[in-house]
């Protein structure tokens, strides 16, 4: 599954932040936050990858077909992909 994410980071960030919005309406009424709040990270030296789970948001994949196991796997897959 192809899974929609913005990465921003600093050179050498002093951390890393996983951001996973809710999805539905509630995703829409979060996005712009979540947006905020990782150029805010940024500005203090902290990196972030915001990325939707599959099925929800510009992600890949049904939301009627996915899984808790799959959107455990999307949060891992997003963690390796911030390590990388």
């Amino acid at each position: 599954q192809q899974l929609w994410g913005v990465w921003r980071a600093p050179q050498n960030p002093a951390r890393v932040w996983i951001l996973c919005p809710p999805f539905a309406e509630e995703e829409k009424s979060a996005h712009r936050t979540l947006a905020e709040i990782c150029e805010r990270l940024a500005l203090r030296g902290e990196a972030s990858l915001h990325f939707a789970l599959r099925g929800t948001g510009d992600s890949s994949g049904e939301f009627s077909q996915a899984t808790l196991n799959d959107w455990c796997d999307d949060i891992r897959a997003a963690c390796r992909e911030a390590k990388a």
